[in-house]
């Protein structure tokens, strides 16, 4: 049995963000040992975030790393007086949204490799870590039955969605739905790209642009156009919980904590009876996995 159910999440490289001007890059909260375990980290009590799908995930990589590239530039230009033809402001020149550019490919390609060699050459390795978790149906269907639209930032005791205008949005993940999302990971992926290789990244799709919703939704038909999380490298990684002989007992031990601290929406009328099937649908789908 396969399942399609993922997650993607966007961090830090390193568990200290000194390498970084951008103070909202977000931090390492999950990290995969060279074996497949996996740690959410530090606080288990705190939200981590993961995009979605994979539309979402490469908007918001597209979006923070230019955030980045922009923010080096206005610090490195606000602290040294280099001698050096970039431009001060990287959102006016490089192709910020996916359209096409035509007439400006090749202005716009010379001034990405200009970019590209300014932080090559004078400014230290920046790197980002790409995360990608794929999980049990059983999960999915359980989470999107407790979970809170928190569009108005209000307490809730359990997981969330938010940014849901944008291609489905994140989830946000704390406490118990934690300990029970790495019961449910089968395997990981995760790999470390360079700021440099976004460029090369964005040099090689510099003709499209993403002016506008309408113009996005029709280049999603293109697959070339989301063949961004294919560009790199990633290490696929099984997760050893998973395959633990106790990983059933856990699974039903988050579950009923969950039930019993009742981390979920509170509008949600959520019965024993509901309960006691989501944790036979867990056990099955555990055993059909490791079949």
């Amino acid at each position: 049995m396969e399942t399609n159910n993922r997650l993607f999440r966007m961090q830090s490289n390193n568990d200290e963000l000194n390498s970084f001007t951008n103070s909202n890059m977000p931090i390492r909260r999950v990290v995969i040992s060279d074996d497949g375990e996996i740690t959410f980290n530090p606080d288990e009590h705190k939200y981590i975030y993961f995009s979605r799908s994979p539309k979402h995930h490469y908007y918001y990589i597209y979006k923070k790393i230019l955030k980045i590239i922009n923010d080096e530039l206005k610090r490195a230009h606000a602290e040294n007086n280099f001698e050096y033809n970039i431009p001060a402001n990287l959102k006016r020149y490089l192709p910020a949204r996916f359209t096409s550019l035509k007439h400006y490919t090749t202005f716009n390609t010379n001034v990405i490799r200009n970019v590209q060699t300014f932080f090559r050459d004078y400014l230290p390795p920046k790197y980002v870590e790409l995360v990608s978790l794929t999980y049990l149906n059983a999960f999915t269907e359980f989470i999107n039955k407790c979970v809170v639209h928190n569009m108005k930032k209000i307490d809730n005791p359990g997981p969330e969605i938010s940014d849901t205008a944008i291609y489905g949005g994140a989830y946000g993940i704390n406490d118990a739905w934690l300990d029970l999302l790495k019961c449910s990971i089968t395997h990981s992926e995760n790999c470390t790209i360079s700021i440099d290789q976004f460029f090369d990244f964005l040099i090689d799709n510099c003709y499209y642009s993403e002016n506008t919703r309408h113009d996005i939704e029709k280049l999603s038909e293109d697959k070339q156009f989301f063949d961004m999380l294919n560009y790199f490298t990633y290490k696929k990684l099984l997760n050893p919980q998973f395959y633990d002989r106790n990983n059933i007992n856990d699974a039903i031990r988050y579950i009923e904590k969950i039930e019993r601290e009742q981390l979920f929406a509170h509008k949600r009328e959520l019965t024993p009876y509901y309960f006691r099937q989501v944790k036979s649908n867990f056990k099955n789908e555990i055993h059909e996995m490791r079949d």
